[in-house]
């Protein structure tokens, strides 16, 4: 800049108005109230949210009978299982505020009788251990409540799901991703060690993963759903009521005796 004296010009350089970097806050990690898996820690992507958020608004339309725009503010959703809450915001976008996903120990809750009330489960259960997948599927039938449960597809085909949905009176129908879901280790947790990330990847990279959906102990609502998969969803997803709906590519890559036996029990015809 120019200052102009009595008998002279005084030149300054400007400043750069550049700031003074901050130093990034780090997000402290609260301690988890369970016992936790390394591998477990990834939390469901956004865009999996979206391809049944059409399912959540005709449940919120059920159970409210009013439009889904105000009835989705008002549905309680409850994803027992924590990671670092990510569930709450990617729902919230979508028009869902009412989400119970919080730092807590899903069995010791059901044990101790304080589950919360909830209208619809929504939940992605830990895939270490089949025991996840065992209690979250005996949670959902008992609870008589629409369900939505991401799983590995060769869980579809194990004793522990097929046992317990086949005597059902209606059976889950399938939402499966044309493209493989890409879950994320969010911060502040660690990343998975180097020498085992492919363990811990194992969701996005070596299964192909998919929606199983229930319309609890309302067979009118179960029957909306699926109708509302196939007509807003079908684009996006593959919509199956059975296995033989399924396109190869969304199949398991690897077969024990187990899954073949139930595969051949659907009429599904493997190599």
């Amino acid at each position: 800049c120019l200052v102009f004296g009595a008998s002279c010009v005084f030149i300054f350089p400007r400043s750069s108005g550049s700031a003074i970097p901050r130093p990034a806050r780090k997000k402290v990690l609260e301690p988890f109230a369970f016992e936790v898996d390394e591998s477990d820690h990834c939390e469901t992507p956004g865009v999996a949210y979206k391809h049944i958020a059409f399912l959540l608004r005709e449940i919120a339309q059920e159970k409210f009978q009013e439009p889904w725009r105000i009835a989705s503010k008002k549905i309680q959703i409850y994803d027992p299982y924590y990671c670092q809450g990510g569930v709450k915001t990617r729902l919230l976008r979508l028009g869902f505020e009412r989400v119970h996903n919080e730092n807590q120990d899903f069995y010791k809750v059901c044990e101790a009788g304080q589950v919360p009330p909830f209208d619809v489960l929504l939940t992605n259960p830990p895939f270490s251990a089949d025991e996840h997948f065992s209690f979250a599927l005996d949670f959902a039938i008992k609870s008589g409540k629409p369900w939505l449960m991401i799983l590995p597809v060769h869980v579809i085909f194990r004793n522990l799901f097929v046992n317990p949905t086949q005597d059902l009176p209606w059976r889950p129908f399938v939402v499966a991703p044309q493209k493989k879901y890409n879950f994320k280790t969010p911060a502040p947790l660690p990343p998975p060690p180097t020498e085992n990330r492919a363990k811990a990847r194992s969701r996005s990279r070596l299964t192909h993963t998919l929606w199983v959906v229930h319309g609890g102990e309302n067979q009118a609502l179960h029957q909306r759903l699926l109708e509302v998969a196939q007509k807003k969803v079908s684009d996006l997803c593959h919509v199956a009521t059975n296995v033989l709906e399924l396109p190869k590519v969304a199949l398991p890559g690897e077969w024990t005796e187990e899954m073949r036996q139930n595969a051949e029990r659907e009429g599904l015809e493997l190599p």
